[in-house]
């Protein structure tokens, strides 16, 4: 734009000088007719007409020429005006197609955003609904002896607590089975495929918003909370390798 409205200038100034000239040259003439012919006012036709041969014949090929001269910069002057504006026209293009760009973008974030805030709330309701499952109250078995001894207790208690589990069993029957130690215990896997469907269905939006967010603080939440009781299923044969790997902790402070 500035170098624009330079060449305007210059060009406007040479108009202005070719018009100043132009005045220069006609007071000239007519001066020196005055002077040389020690002219008047006249009121006689013939000498005005005289007069104007004279100036017709001084300065109109002058002027013929300045005219020339004053076309030619008008077209340079409206040849670059054009080119101003096709290079302003081009400028107007490149801003409009970077405005849709960053409004495309900023159409995806925000698409990608609502779409993490419906999969957080998912992961959320999923999770409530585990922590109910986890919460209930099923019978196994707890095999001493090839004795089988039936208990009811909470899922979360039976994987969270085995170990304790298994040892206070043995506390309270050891004396009467004289064993020091159990052998395992048995769950019913019928009791567990609510929990193994959640299961599955919490790691399948958990992956989703990992590859929307890019981020595992979030997510490694879950994981974390369930990661234990997903161990001890395992290590007793109730859930596969596959699950167990899917809620690994994948933020090393959280591991």
């Amino acid at each position: 734009m500035p170098e624009n409205k330079n060449s305007r200038n210059r060009i406007v100034n040479r108009l202005t000088a070719i018009f100043t000239v132009a005045v220069l040259a006609a007071c000239i003439a007519i001066g020196a007719y005055v002077l040389k012919f020690d002219a008047g006012l006249s009121s006689n036709p013939e000498i005005w007409g005289q007069f104007g041969d004279y100036i017709g014949g001084v300065l109109n090929p002058f002027f013929a020429l300045l005219g020339l001269i004053a076309l030619l910069l008008t077209i340079v002057l409206q040849s670059r005006e054009l080119e101003y504006t096709r290079q302003e026209l081009r400028n107007s293009s490149i801003a409009l197609e970077g405005s849709r760009e960053i409004a495309q973008q900023q159409k995806d974030l925000l698409n990608t955003q609502d779409q993490k805030e419906d999969i957080y709330r998912v992961i959320n309701f999923i999770y409530e609904e585990i922590k109910l499952i986890l919460s209930r109250r099923i019978n196994f078995n707890l095999i001493i002896n090839e004795t089988i001894d039936q208990r009811k207790m909470k899922i979360e208690d039976i994987f969270g607590r085995r170990k304790e589990i298994l040892n206070e069993s043995i506390r309270l029957l050891s004396p009467r089975f004289h064993v020091q130690e159990a052998d395992y215990f048995n769950v019913n896997k019928d009791n567990l495929n609510d929990f193994i469907m959640r299961l599955r269905e919490l790691s399948f939006y958990l992956n989703i918003f990992d590859s929307l967010s890019g981020k595992y603080y979030l997510t490694d939440f879950y994981r974390q909370r369930l990661f234990d009781i997903i161990m001890d299923m395992h290590g007793q044969e109730y859930i596969e390798v596959d699950l167990v790997d899917n809620f690994q902790v994948k933020t090393s402070s959280l591991a």
